[in-house]
Order: structure tokens, then sequence, then C-alpha cells
């Protein structure tokens, strides 16, 4: 109450003897419509209201007659202002924070890479890990091509391209001969990727043109691929005590 008595009396030149019920009411006023607001913003309000930077607002009390429309208006006026800056500044502060994290990923990214190169160019040394195609990390591909450590092999490609054709056809064909036995091991399996409609329909492409890959499987063998070119470069590093196979 004390902080609204001030400011009626500092910038509106009441007189507190004949407002006592007009001051309480402003309290009731301020708790339960302006929570958001603390008691200094009260006299900010009014300072601003003063210097007409919340529009035309009349704040002097009349025959020193405090109203709560003057309140009202005046604090109304402000947490509109108030609420404006608030929002620019959390704005702001969620931009600067994005911006952080994305720089923070950048760099996590750019780590990862070097850390890549890094392990690959170790494994042309020695390399007990990378011992098969499958062995080839999938995001390692992409990485070394745009080191330019990986150079292209359009007969690996179509290598690449075959495979991934049979093993799609293996694959369909074993969901067959799956649900003859179980339909509810084969349903997991074509829910993964495609339905058996469309299984039969990708493999009928690939019989009426062999040498065309269906544009559903570009992605797989894309992928492998670039893991069939890494693992080019590093098989010949492979110990001796290690089973090659592709």
């Amino acid at each position: 109450m004390g902080s609204i008595q001030r400011v009626a009396v500092d910038y509106c030149g009441s007189d507190l003897s004949i407002c006592g019920e007009a001051i309480k009411e402003s309290v009731t006023l301020f708790r339960n419509k302006f929570g958001r607001l603390s008691l200094e913003d009260i006299r900010e309000a009014f300072e601003m209201a003063a210097a007409k930077q919340l529009g035309d607002i009349n704040i002097v009390a009349y025959r020193g007659v405090f109203t709560v429309s003057i309140f009202g208006e005046v604090i109304s006026a402000y947490a509109t202002v108030r609420d404006k800056i608030v929002a620019e500044l959390d704005k702001a502060a969620g931009k600067e924070l994005d911006d952080e994290k994305e720089m923070i990923a950048e760099a996590k990214q750019e780590q990862c890479k070097k850390d890549v190169i890094a392990e690959f160019q170790a494994a042309k040394i020695s390399n007990t890990r990378f011992i098969s195609v499958d062995k080839i990390p999938i995001q390692w591909p992409g990485v070394l091509k745009e080191a330019g450590l990986l150079e292209s092999d359009p007969k690996l490609w179509v290598e690449a391209k075959n495979a991934t054709a049979a093993k799609f056809k293996a694959d369909t064909r074993k969901i067959k001969e799956l649900r003859i036995l179980s339909a509810q091991e084969a349903d997991k399996l074509e829910s993964m990727a495609f339905t058996m409609a469309e299984r039969e329909k990708i493999v009928q492409q690939i019989f009426e043109n062999p040498d065309v890959l269906p544009e559903q499987l570009f992605i797989a063998a894309t992928q492998l691929y670039g893991r069939m070119l890494v693992f080019k470069e590093l098989a010949r590093y492979v110990q001796p005590t290690q089973q090659l196979f592709i």
C-alpha cells in the first residue's frame, strides 16, 4: 500500500485523507491483475507516465482525488511496454542460446570429423577393427570423401548396386518363407521398410531391368558403396590373423 500512496502523492498530487478507499482498491487491482510486476515497477510506471512515455495519460488527481482508474490506466500501459521489452529480451536471449548450441554442435561435428580421419589414418598403419565392409562405420564415407581421402570407383559402384539388389531379393524370399512358418515374425520384418506388395513390385522391376537399380534401393546402395570404398583403402592393412570377407 505504501508504494501506491507515495506515487499518488508524488506524481498525482493526491490528498491521502480522502483517497483511502481508492488506494485499497488499487492495491487489490495490482495484486489480482498485475502479479508479474514488482512494487518497484509501480514507481517506475508513474515516473514514465509523468514523462509522457506511456502515452497521453492524465495522472493529475483532480482536487486531490486519486482514483483506481488513474492507477489502472498507468499500470496497464506500463505493463504493456514492459511485457514487450521482456519478450524482446527473452527472444534475444533465446537466439543467443540457440547460437551457442549451434556453435557447440558444429564444434562437436568438426571434432568427430577429425576423429574419423585420425582413426582412418591409424587403420592404414595397423587395421585390427575394420576387417570387413560391414565393420566400416556408416558415417565414415561422407567424412572421408569430403576430406578428399576417397576416390570414386565405377566398378565398385556396380558391385554395390548388384549386391544391394541381390540382398533385397534374398530378404524378400526370406520373409515369404518365414510367413509360412510364423506370420507374426514375418510381419515384424515386413514392417521395417516395405510391405510385401512393395517388395514384390521392386523385385519385378529388378527382374525386368537388372541393370537399373530401383530408386527405393538407391540410399542402401549408396551407403554400401561408401563403405566398400573405405574398406578398399583399408583391406591391405588388415592384420594377417584376421579373416577378410565382404
